[in-house]
C-alpha cells in the first residue's frame, strides 16, 4: 500500500489534473490523502465535491507552508501500514504508469530510499523541468539536472542523485520511521534537499528513475521573481549550511550569500521587462532580510516579508 498526500493551496483545476491523473494509474493499491493550506479558491470544497469517496482530506485553518503542509500529511500518513509515501504538488500531473514504475524501483533496489521522477514542463512536455537535483556542498547550491532543456535521450537510464524534489518523489516508509519529517524551520524552499542530504545521511540511496515521468505546471521561460521568493531561498540556504556544512564554509557563506544573491536579483531585474528599481530593491531588502534572520536563527515562516 502507498499512501499519496498532495498539498495544495489556491489551486482548484490544477488540483483536480493532479486527481485525475492519480486515479488512472496503472498501480492501484494506494490511498490519498490532499491537505490543503487554507486555500481562498474554494479547492477544499470542489475536491470533497468531486472525490469524497477517494479521498482523506485535511483543512488547515491556516498557511502552514509545504513543510508543514507535506508533515501534516505524513504523519497522517504513518499513522496507516504503508509501504511507502509519495509527495506530490498540486500542480504536478503523472504518466499513468508512473506509480507503478515507482514503486517497483524501491521493490527491486533496497538500498534506495528516495525515488522520483523525470519531470518534465507542462507548458512545454518534451522539456525537461528536473531529473533529480545536484548538492555542491561549497556554498550549499542546488541544480536541476537537466533544467531547462529538450529531452533528447540524455537522462535515459536511472542515475543516483543529490535531492528529488518534492513535487513528485516517492519515499520508503522505513525511511521516515528512521529519519523523521521533514524540518519545519525551513517552511518552504530547500526543505526537500535538506531532507534528502539527511537521508543520505542515514545510509539511503536517493534515485531518479526517468522512465518514470510527470509535468510540472509552470513556465520555464519566466524570469520574475517575488520579494518572498528572494527571502526564504536566501535564508534557507543558510540554513542548509549551518546544518550540512562545515564551520569553515559557514564563514565563507557568511561572507559571499549577500554578494552571490545581489549578483542574482540584478540579473533577474535586468532580464524582467516588468522588474523595475523600485522591485530591485525590494527583492534585495528582502534577500538581506533573510542573511539577517538566518544568522539570528529566526526561521518557520515570516509574515512580515511582502510577496
Amino acid at each position: 500500500m502507498i499512501d499519496v498526500v498532495i498539498l495544495n493551496w489556491n489551486k482548484r483545476q490544477a488540483l483536480l489534473a493532479a486527481l485525475d491523473s492519480l486515479f488512472r494509474q496503472s498501480e492501484t493499491d494506494f490511498r490519498v490523502i490532499v491537505v490543503d493550506n487554507a486555500s481562498t479558491d474554494g479547492s477544499a470544497a470542489v475536491v470533497a465535491a468531486a472525490h469524497q469517496d477517494r479521498i482523506h482530506l485535511v483543512v488547515h485553518d491556516h498557511n502552514l507552508g509545504g513543510t508543514g503542509g507535506f508533515n501534516s500529511g505524513i504523519e497522517l500518513a504513518r499513522r496507516r501500514e504503508n509501504e511507502a509515501v509519495l509527495l506530490l504538488d498540486n500542480d504536478v500531473v503523472l504518466a499513468s504508469d508512473a506509480l507503478e514504475i515507482l514503486i517497483s524501483f524501491l521493490r527491486q533496489r533496497p538500498t534506495a530510499g528516495v525515488v522520483g521522477p523525470k519531470t518534465f514542463y507542462k507548458s512545454d512536455p518534451r522539456r525537461i523541468w528536473c531529473c533529480g537535483g545536484v548538492y555542491r556542498p561549497l556554498l550549499a547550491e542546488t541544480t536541476h539536472r537537466g533544467g531547462n532543456s529538450m529531452d533528447v535521450g540524455r537522462y535515459g537510464d536511472p542515475a543516483p542523485v543529490g535531492y528529488m524534489p518534492a513535487c513528485a518523489l516517492l519515499v520508503r516508509r522505513s525511511v521516515i520511521d528512521q529519519v523523521g519529517l521533514m524540518d519545519g524551520r525551513f517552511f518552504i524552499y530547500n526543505d526537500d534537499v535538506d531532507w534528502c542530504l539527511r537521508i543520505r545521511n542515514a545510509g539511503w540511496e536517493i534515485w531518479l528513475e526517468p522512465r518514470a515521468r510527470a509535468w510540472h505546471d509552470i513556465s520555464y521561460q519566466t524570469t520574475s521573481i517575488s520579494p518572498r521568493i528572494a527571502y526564504y531561498s536566501t535564508r534557507n540556504h543558510g540554513l542548509l549550511l549551518s546544518m550540512h556544512g562545515r564551520r569553515w564554509q559557514r564563514w565563507l557563506a557568511a561572507m559571499l550569500i549577500p554578494v552571490i544573491l545581489v549578483k542574482r536579483e540584478l540579473i533577474f531585474a535586468s532580464a524582467s521587462r516588468t522588474a523595475g528599481w523600485s522591485h530591485w530593491l525590494a527583492l534585495n531588502r528582502a534577500a538581506w532580510q533573510g542573511v539577517r534572520d538566518w544568522q539570528a536563527g529566526r526561521f518557520g515562516e515570516q509574515p512580515y516579508i511582502d510577496r
